[in-house]
């Protein structure tokens, strides 16, 4: 019997070149829960520009439908939050 193919086809495009003098950005992606202090990340990265989701703040800005205890929610809802990643 012939193993099955459980591989997932890659369906990349590159992307394109910005012209010289351009810059590409960056963002850091952050849950926290409101006892966390993220001053020391500021700290760590001034220069950085932060998207802060608050795992258990229902009012919070950025936010998730419920905090399971796991990160790649947050990088989930930020995907789908904004599909095309202008930052």
């Amino acid at each position: 019997m012939p193993t099955p193919d459980f591989s997932v086809p890659l369906r990349f495009t590159e992307g394109a070149v910005k012209p010289a003098g351009e810059n590409y950005t960056w963002v850091v992606v952050v849950p926290k829960t409101l006892k966390e202090d993220l001053s020391w990340l500021k700290n760590e990265v001034p220069d950085s520009r932060m998207i802060v989701y608050e795992v258990d703040n229902p009012r919070a800005g950025n936010r998730i439908p419920k905090n399971k205890g796991r990160e790649a929610m947050v990088c989930v809802a930020l995907l789908v939050e904004t599909p095309r990643l202008t930052f």
